[in-house]
């Protein structure tokens, strides 16, 4: 028998027998049968307050201006609250069930974010749960392939972006992969197929690795840079750039950059190499610019551009972008300019 662990399961769906019901009950069957402990926060069923208010609260800091955040480090929280951040600190894994409504979480589940998460000491990859896992479980109803890169729906891991990096991610929690389940009003049939899914992911959730989002480390103490690049010696003894960027759901973006990339051969444009899938990570290989970005150089050395330097800085751009159109290439795609000081 494997070592047991705590789950805490936060339901948002106000009817009982609908699929996210058996969605929650077949998790709880699963779990107790592997002989876990589980504990539900049934959201509509607690009335769960969903709007943050200085009843929230049992006395204020300052009762002349009310700011959440500010009341919130005081620990003075109503017995509402405590109650879930107690099963929440309890938990060895948090896992989130509900529907998708107007292209986010029901309006009770926001509530609960805001009312029982704060800003701790330490956030990110620091955070104070980052010995805690969490998985989102969401149902939708229209298809796939509406929630796509392309979709009429948009990308639906950018659409939870604000959960799964916004909140969980930023309070420490290693963030799983998100269980979704399309089109399960659709048929019977679909929706037998996505709780098979699920009965048979849960059974060894516990082995999964989380997705790779960037660390504090990333972003220096100055939190200059933009994603996660590192640098790296080739066999050869090349020095190069490595992108890590983390995948979810949909790469359809990443690979047409990446075909840009490769058609692309000009002093001006930093040079791709190659690129490999790792985990949930695609590592891009690319040519290593020293020198960082323009706004780094501000930044970090504190000067001012000459008139002179201004010009050969545009000049430069100027001279990737007319490469693009030559090429009938798309100058608004993530190609990156090569920084002028490498």
């Amino acid at each position: 028998m494997s070592e047991k662990k705590k789950i805490l399961i936060i339901y948002a769906h106000p009817e009982p027998k609908s699929f996210n019901g058996a969605l929650l009950n077949k998790a709880i069957e699963i779990f107790q049968n592997q002989e876990h402990e589980v504990k539900v926060s049934d959201l509509y069923e607690m009335n769960f307050q969903a709007v943050a208010t200085k009843k929230d609260f049992t006395s204020l800091k300052n009762p002349e201006f009310f700011k959440m955040q500010l009341e919130q480090r005081q620990n003075n929280m109503i017995d509402e609250i405590k109650n879930e951040q107690k099963k929440v600190e309890w938990a060895d894994l948090v896992i989130f069930i509900f529907p998708l409504w107007w292209s986010g979480v029901p309006a009770i589940l926001k509530g609960w974010f805001d009312r029982v998460f704060y800003q701790w000491p330490k956030l990110y990859d620091q955070g104070v749960f980052k010995e805690k896992k969490s998985l989102l479980s969401v149902s939708t109803g229209a298809p796939r392939s509406l929630y796509t890169e392309r979709g009429l729906n948009g990308n639906i891991s950018k659409i939870l972006y604000s959960i799964t990096h916004g909140c969980l991610y930023f309070c420490g929690f290693q963030v799983l992969p998100t269980s979704y389940h399309y089109s399960v009003g659709q048929s019977e049939k679909t929706a037998e197929e996505c709780l098979l899914s699920w009965e048979e992911r849960l059974k060894n959730i516990f082995d999964e690795k989380p997705l790779n989002f960037n660390g504090l480390k990333d972003y220096g103490e100055r939190g200059l840079s933009q994603g996660s690049v590192h640098q790296a010696v080739t066999k050869t003894g090349q020095i190069v750039a490595i992108k890590k960027v983390p995948i979810e759901e949909d790469i359809d973006s990443i690979i047409k950059e990446i075909s840009i990339m490769k058609q692309c051969d000009h002093v001006r444009l930093v040079k791709y190499y190659d690129s490999y899938f790792l985990d949930n990570e695609l590592w891009i290989v690319m040519e290593y610019c020293g020198g960082g970005s323009v706004a780094d150089i501000i930044e970090f050395c504190e000067i001012t551009f000459t008139e002179d330097q201004i010009a050969s800085i545009v000049k430069s751009i100027l001279e990737g972008l007319v490469y693009f159109h030559s090429q009938k290439k798309n100058p608004s795609g993530h190609q990156s300019r090569k920084r002028t000081f490498n």
